[in-house]
């Protein structure tokens, strides 16, 4: 290998590896999770649903990443399915959805599980996983957040009849804010949520809900999967990339 095409691939190795870890996946992550981790306290009696959530990340007004994924809530526990390949974003090369098929990274599998203290990163098209400790401040933000309410008008979304709320958030002397959209016709689930993420706006989409129970062992990785610890990951990624 070319000592230039060498460097390009090495580049994009360490940019894959860094997207394996949760806190720096792409682009508004941490606003992601935030709304991730207090939906279960907004929904209600809706304990368990299924949707197509799409994800938008605005930074100026202007789009600068896009996503669509499978979600999943049943009893606090959080599944989502995301094709990488297709997300579209602005701070990527065109060259990372190749990669990321190439080296089986296309498709990545979330779990959240709270009652285990533990974030499952799936890859099943590499029969792999590696784990994630939920942090004590994330276990607080789903576990007994302070929430406050208030009303900022009615608003239709996806051809939802909604009040929209302006919901702030308080764990362990941190606060957020976060705009919600709850549909009168969907028993006041919330169709929209935005949060700010520094610079950026975060706004999650759910559409297609459908209030269904999830099977309790989608929410673990196949018995059939390798366990990786992130070291082992990072070196397995690597010699993929590397064609071995």
């Amino acid at each position: 290998m070319k000592h230039g095409m060498l460097t390009k691939v090495t580049i994009l190795a360490a940019l894959l590896i860094s997207m394996v870890t949760v806190s720096a996946q792409m682009p508004g992550e941490q606003a992601m999770k935030s709304m991730s981790f207090i939906l279960p306290k907004l929904v209600g009696s809706n304990t368990n649903f299924t949707s197509t959530t799409s994800v938008q990340v605005l930074e100026g007004g202007l789009e600068t990443m896009a996503l669509t994924m499978n979600f999943a809530l049943s009893d606090g526990k959080i599944k989502t399915d995301l094709d990488m390949a297709n997300m579209k974003s602005s701070s990527l090369p065109p060259e990372i959805a190749v990669q990321l098929k190439s080296t089986g990274m296309d498709k990545l599998v979330s779990i959240v599980r709270p009652d285990k203290k533990v974030i499952y990163l799936v890859y099943p098209n590499l029969s792999a996983y590696t784990e994630l400790p939920i942090k004590q401040e994330e276990l607080e933000a789903m576990n007994s957040p302070q929430i406050e309410k208030k009303d900022l008008g009615k608003e239709t979304v996806e051809g939802h009849p909604c009040t929209k709320q302006q919901v702030t958030v308080t764990t362990g002397g941190t606060t957020q804010v976060i705009t919600v959209w709850n549909a009168s016709d969907l028993k006041n689930f919330p169709v929209k949520m935005q949060a700010p993420s520094g610079a950026s706006t975060v706004v999650m989409t759910y559409k297609n809900i459908q209030f269904v129970k999830t099977k309790a062992e989608a929410f673990d990785p196949a018995p059939s999967f390798m366990k990786y610890d992130m070291a082992g990951f990072q070196a397995l990624l690597m010699k993929k990339m590397m064609g071995q």
